[in-house]
């Protein structure tokens, strides 16, 4: 891939950078020394909604980073709708995308995809590359969770629903009481 700006479109993520920027002496070995020879000022953050509105106008050759949920919201939906039908842009989609979410529909093959109530001509190129998700498995989860059983509600609400069902069985096999699934729109109450 040819050298481009690359930009994140994330408060967040500027914030969690500035935490690893800060507290270098906490990170591993090996990423301590691939942070060393990163030139300075390579990535750029957008943190304000102003700076992502404007990033989306971008016409020069950059790469976005920006997330959201399977590109269901956040600041993701702006750049799909700037760049969906430009032939000379790539989208690329790391990991997992739920059933009938906006990432799985761009995955699918077909000329066109609808979100924000348009339908849109899919010419921008999309990739799809697996095994990048930054999610625990099952095992992680109960291993994390395990300390609050008893404690806390449960509420499953990512991922596949046959792999939910199996961890909740096995989180109120671990002692949690109220362990649920959600169904597609079911709002649930966080305290």
């Amino acid at each position: 891939m040819p050298r481009a700006p690359l930009y994140v479109d994330s408060a967040l993520a500027a914030s969690i950078a500035d935490v690893y920027r800060r507290h270098p002496g906490l990170l591993a070995p090996d990423t301590l020394h691939r942070l060393a020879e990163a030139p300075r000022g390579q990535v750029h953050y957008a943190r304000s909604l102003t700076e992502s509105r404007e990033l989306s106008k971008q016409n020069q050759p950059c790469v976005v980073v920006a997330s959201g949920g399977m590109c269901e919201a956040g600041r993701i939906i702006r750049h799909l709708e700037r760049h969906i039908d430009d032939p000379r842009c790539s989208i690329v989609l790391v990991s997992y995308q739920a059933p009938q979410s906006l990432g799985h529909r761009l995955r699918e093959r077909g000329p066109t995809v609808t979100f924000q109530g348009k339908t849109w001509n899919k010419w921008a190129e999309v990739i799809d590359l697996s095994g990048f998700s930054g999610h625990a498995d099952h095992n992680d989860l109960i291993a994390q969770l395990t300390p609050l059983a008893g404690k806390t509600k449960v509420r499953l609400v990512h991922g596949n629903v046959e792999q939910a069902k199996v961890l909740a069985n096995d989180l109120r096999d671990g002692g949690f009481t109220d362990v649920r699934i959600p169904a597609r729109g079911e709002a649930a109450e966080v305290a």
